[in-house]
């Protein structure tokens, strides 16, 4: 069951990137004559493919709306399951383990609505903060999952390779993982955004 999970979830997310990908080469071929950043007819790159189905489907009643009604599905879908996921961890891990008497099935669907209003709240907060990063929200989100994602995968593979490390050395290297990755990527955050370093661009 969990080895099929894991061939349906990598089928899945290897046809996303692929459509991503197509979906980039379809729009350099439409605008490799006349750039939109250019000329300013869209202000961010990520504003690029709003306009491609403008002006490609603008003339087909209702396929913009189609569109915008799949980014908003597709955003709220992501944004449910993260929630729930998120409130099951809290849960679980923070809640749980220093409670002397466990939940009801009832106090714990209840803790768990409220959890997920609380967390909700707290993203729609962060579209102010969002708004404000503009442009450099991509670099932060991807140095971010770098600081995460490297002690995890080391971890993991720690696991699969040394098998007779025990938890204790695996929760010190953890810890000095993230302590390492998270220096070096939010140093390089912080010189990006005081004009240290200075990413190249077209534009």
């Amino acid at each position: 069951m969990h080895f099929r999970a894991l061939w349906c979830f990598m089928i899945g997310v290897t046809t996303l990137i692929i459509i991503c990908g197509y979906s980039g080469m379809v729009i350099y071929a439409w605008y490799h004559e006349c750039d939109p950043l250019t000329t300013k007819l869209a202000r961010a790159k990520d504003q690029l493919l709003p306009l491609l189905v403008m002006n490609v489907l603008g003339n087909f009643p209702g396929l913009p709306g189609l569109f915008v009604a799949g980014v908003f599905s597709a955003a709220l879908s992501s944004l449910s399951t993260g929630l729930n996921s998120m409130a099951a961890v809290v849960l679980e891990d923070f809640v749980k383990p220093f409670m002397k008497t466990p939940f009801t099935p009832r106090g714990a669907d209840i803790f768990m609505k409220l959890t997920v209003v609380i967390l909700g709240i707290i993203c729609v907060a962060l579209v102010f903060v969002v708004e404000q990063a503009g442009t450099h929200l991509l670099q932060l989100s991807i140095s971010l999952g770098a600081i995460t994602n490297g002690p995890s995968f080391g971890i993991f593979n720690m696991g699969i390779l040394l098998p007779w490390i025990n938890g204790k050395g695996a929760l010190i290297g953890g810890i000095a993982g993230l302590s390492f990755m998270g220096w070096l990527g939010l140093s390089a955050e912080a010189a990006i955004t005081s004009g240290k370093i200075k990413l190249i661009s077209k534009y």
